[in-house]
């Protein structure tokens, strides 16, 4: 069983989630928050679990489906970004289905290819250069 929620990762690696001499937020409220600023209804039946990468993916899908690019790249660099990718390690190397090893490896590559490259286009856009 790999856990699909990013306060299970975030506690494997703490000391990449939290800068020294503070202290580790809480995953679960941070994403919430970042939910609410955004005006992200959650799935109903994954409401207590608001670190549940169904949600955080539609949080992502959503803001770029509203342009709001901006958003999805502080959300990925902030949360989904710190652990989604050993989730996808474990999906690939559990030896039970090959379903979930290939939803694994479909979602990596269309991470690694289309997310990461729009957010590439919005941190030029910041800094004025717009590159086609």
């Amino acid at each position: 069983l790999i856990p699909p929620y990013e306060s299970y990762w975030c506690s494997l690696f703490p000391s990449e989630t939290v800068t020294e001499g503070s202290s580790p937020p809480s995953c679960c409220a941070a994403v919430k928050q970042l939910y609410q600023s955004g005006g992200f209804k959650q799935i109903p039946y994954l409401r207590r679990f608001s670190d549940h990468i169904a949600c955080e993916l539609k949080f992502i899908g959503q803001c770029h489906a509203r342009n709001e690019l901006g958003l999805a790249q502080q959300f990925y660099r902030e949360h989904l970004g710190r652990w989604v990718f050993r989730f996808l390690m474990g999906l690939r190397e559990q030896p039970v289905s090959k379903f979930y090893r290939a939803v694994g490896d479909s979602l990596s590559i269309f991470l690694r290819n289309e997310l990461l490259t729009d957010m590439a286009s919005v941190q030029e856009e910041e800094k004025g250069h717009v590159y086609a």
